[in-house]
């Protein structure tokens, strides 16, 4: 796993979490982007998004939820394409996109 900082280190641990997402992976992914929330967002963020023992799809909806919330739909979409989109996770049917 790479250990470079920001957002080549959350596509890298994500690379490894989609190869086997029961791995320790997993749990260094939701690290990451614990990591990346705050960073980006804030800890209020973090507070409405993350949980313990919750799982990578369920964090990266709820992140793709409230970027929506924050910057408007246009930009969430953006964000979602551009870097949420490289994560490649299979969003719910609700939280695609037409």
């Amino acid at each position: 796993v790479d250990r470079t900082p920001g957002l080549d280190e959350v596509l890298s641990v994500a690379a490894a979490w989609r190869e086997n997402p029961a791995s320790v992976a997993a749990s260094e992914l939701r690290r990451r982007l614990h990591g990346q929330i705050e960073t980006y967002l804030g800890s209020q963020a973090v507070l409405l998004v993350d949980h313990p023992g919750i799982r990578v799809e369920e964090l990266l909806g709820r992140t793709s939820e409230i970027l929506d919330a924050l910057l408007g739909p246009n930009a969430a979409q953006a964000v979602n394409d551009d870097v949420l989109g490289q994560l490649d996770w299979p969003r719910p049917v609700e939280e695609t996109y037409p």
